[in-house]
């Protein structure tokens, strides 16, 4: 491979950071309005969307590292650096985000057991929703 083709892949590396950039900004305004119904559909779409491109970078990453010494390498990566910032804070985002969503719905379900065993702690077991009610015809 000639430089003409190092510079190739570079280029081709930049603009997928770059829609690595925009993905996580569309998974940070998904996650920010969760409550929309089609959330986890359209969040697996992104998160798909998210793994190809991540594999699309490491393999054109890995294809430079082959034509590229360390310190040329390097060199390269302090021009990224502000996508490579901009995308670990979107990441952290996310990350936190779901986790107390995870976290909320752990509560409440807390929440409702507790809830229940104090029904029947006052009410006694009788209000059971387990239990079976069988209606036998007369003959």
């Amino acid at each position: 491979m000639n430089n003409s083709d190092l510079l190739t892949l570079l280029h081709q590396r930049r603009l997928l950071l770059k829609q690595l950039v925009e993905c996580s900004n569309q998974q940070v305004k998904l996650v920010e309005k969760k409550d929309d119904e089609d959330f986890s559909t359209v969040f697996l779409q992104t998160f798909e969307e998210w793994n190809n491109l991540k594999r699309q970078v490491e393999e054109t990453s890995r294809s430079i590292s082959l034509l590229q010494t360390e310190s040329e390498q390097e060199q390269g990566f302090s021009a990224e650096v502000a996508e490579l910032q901009q995308i670990a804070e979107n990441v952290e985002f996310i990350q936190s985000s779901l986790r107390e969503f995870m976290y909320g719905i752990g509560d409440g379900m807390q929440e409702i057991s507790n809830q229940r065993k104090i029904v029947n702690a006052y009410y006694g077991g009788y209000l059971s929703d387990t239990s079976a009610i069988y209606f036998d015809a007369k003959k």
